[in-house]
């Protein structure tokens, strides 16, 4: 279980379950696959919504362009290295050694 607290009380605010290692890899490869997808219809409706976007914002057409394709760069980027950013991290503390868990969204000590 995993709980929420209010950090100016301390008041516990919220409990959650966690979810399996298997369930959130799964997830993760879910959602870096949809981003790839979603790479590849911004580049496939390029010039239509290129077009678009020009006429309803009046930027110049070759901006608009970029922008999607900016766009379907930043989505296979993030979809490449999510597994590397979500990973667990090492943390140095004063008090303990420790990791943060973005899985669990929690801190942990050894």
């Amino acid at each position: 279980m995993i709980e929420a607290f209010n950090p100016a009380t301390g008041a516990a605010i919220a409990t959650y379950h966690a979810h399996a290692p298997a369930q959130v890899e799964t997830r993760l490869a879910q959602h870096c696959a949809a981003l790839v997808r979603l790479a590849a219809l911004l580049r496939a409706g390029r010039d239509t919504q290129a077009r678009l976007s020009a006429s309803e914002m009046g930027e110049p057409l070759v901006e608009a362009e970029a922008e999607l394709g900016k766009s379907a760069l930043s989505c296979e980027f993030y979809a490449g290295r999510a597994p590397g950013c979500l990973a667990d991290t090492p943390v140095a503390s004063a008090t303990a050694y420790g990791w943060w868990s973005t899985h669990r969204s929690a801190w942990r000590s050894r």
